[in-house]
């Protein structure tokens, strides 16, 4: 196939729940499944908690490193004002840059 196959499915009454399945014709029984579920309550507003995860083990070293953290630089200056995050790092283990999440950046 030499271009992607794209397929919409619009139901007729959008607020309700559905589930799509497809079993697989290629004899191996494998089926796929999707299941929309709407809550029909009202939740209060909360603020956004970001986690960013950042591999620091040596395979990373040089320009890897450094992409990273142009990368990880544009998200924190991309967020918005009022939400918390935080930054895993992991190389042998796992490390945050804070002990509990922070809605402030001061340097990165």
């Amino acid at each position: 196939m030499d271009r992607d196959f794209v397929i919409i499915i619009e139901p007729r009454e959008k607020h309700q729940p559905r589930l799509y399945s497809e079993n697989s014709d290629n004899g191996n029984g494998s089926t796929a499944a999707m299941i929309q579920l709407l809550p029909s309550f009202k939740l209060k507003e909360q603020k956004t908690e970001l986690i960013f995860v950042l591999d620091r083990s040596g395979s990373m070293m040089g320009q890897s490193i450094r992409s990273a953290k142009e990368a990880l630089t544009l998200f924190l200056h991309s967020m918005p004002v009022d939400c918390y995050f935080n930054v895993l790092g992991f190389v042998l283990g796992m490390s945050s840059c804070f002990r509990l999440v922070s809605n402030t950046m001061t340097e990165v």
